[in-house]
């Protein structure tokens, strides 16, 4: 899918740390992920896309990302990932649906905040870029390189 990309969708102080972290290309299921979603810039698809950069492999995987296997009409990673101190530590396919996130089985309550929200969570739409930020380019790629119909965020 040349020319869709995704270049600074961040825009808060939580988006920028996470994109200062080292990463990796994101696999991801064509079928649950497009073009017009990833350049719609919402936050919760921006924050799954820097969880499943960055973030650790979960094996096993949390509850829901069991009960969702990657096929069409289930999750929109296959691996289950997460950022821990990051937005209360759900994985990537949890905050892609953003309402399953409260759900997730790696979630951890904010302190103060009553279990809900937290460091980037729900209420992570904060005003402005983070600053200082590198602007981090990330291409949509057709990648069926082994016949399983995925595709690949790839960090340029």
């Amino acid at each position: 899918m040349g020319g869709n990309q995704l270049v600074g969708g961040w825009n808060n102080a939580l988006q920028s740390a996470a994109v200062a972290l080292p990463g990796h290309d994101v696999p991801y299921n064509p079928a649950r992920v497009s073009p017009a979603q990833v350049q719609s810039l919402r936050p919760s698809y921006i924050n799954a896309i820097l969880i499943n950069r960055a973030g650790q492999l979960r094996l096993p995987p949390c509850t829901n990302c069991i009960n969702l296997p990657n096929s069409l009409a289930g999750r929109p990673f296959p691996e289950c990932r997460n950022l821990v101190g990051h937005w209360n530590n759900v994985c990537g396919n949890c905050k892609w649906y953003d309402g399953t996130s409260g759900s997730c089985s790696f979630r951890v309550a904010a302190p103060g905040r009553g279990g809900r929200g937290g460091r980037g969570g729900r209420g992570g739409r904060g005003r402005g870029r983070g600053r200082g930020s590198a602007p981090v380019l990330i291409n949509l790629v057709s990648d069926d390189n082994n016949n399983d119909g995925a595709g690949k965020l790839v960090q340029d």
